[in-house]
């Protein structure tokens, strides 16, 4: 009879835990992963492409326009909020989330992929924080891209 209670107790604890789960996992992984070379359209797939890549790269894309006057610390901000799922308070920011929320709308990457890019690239900018230098991370960024 103990074992029927504890076992009831394991399988309740684990409906709670489910429960508490974000249903934004559930929903990527039932995301259809495409088989063929090409798109449904009849295009061929650009060879998958490394998200990191891509963050970086929007990110400097951002950088390089004329009106952004991108820091450090925005960029730092706008990827934690990107991870948090919070809105930025600046349009500066905003653009920047917009930009880089057109990542995961590809077909080649995961959601999974682009959010383990996202904590790389947040983990590297916190790694480049530095008061004598300002904006390392930025100029670390202009190497890898280009």
């Amino acid at each position: 009879m103990v074992k029927k209670q504890s076992l009831k107790a394991k399988l309740k604890a684990a409906d709670r835990r489910r429960k508490r789960r974000p249903s934004s996992i559930g929903a990527s992984n039932s995301r259809v992963i495409p088989t063929s070379t090409a798109t449904p359209s009849g295009q061929p797939l650009a060879a998958t492409k490394d998200p990191m890549d891509l963050i970086a790269k929007a990110i400097m894309d951002h950088a390089n326009d004329q009106s952004s006057s991108l820091k450090d610390e925005l960029v730092t901000a706008t990827l934690r909020g990107l991870l948090r799922g919070s809105n930025p308070k600046t349009e500066e920011a905003e653009a920047l989330r917009d930009r880089l929320e057109k990542i995961p709308e590809r077909e080649d990457i995961s959601r999974r992929a682009y959010r383990n890019g996202i904590e790389t690239i947040l983990k590297i900018a916190q790694q480049h924080e530095n008061q004598t230098v300002p904006d390392a991370f930025l100029q670390y960024l202009s190497i890898l891209c280009s």
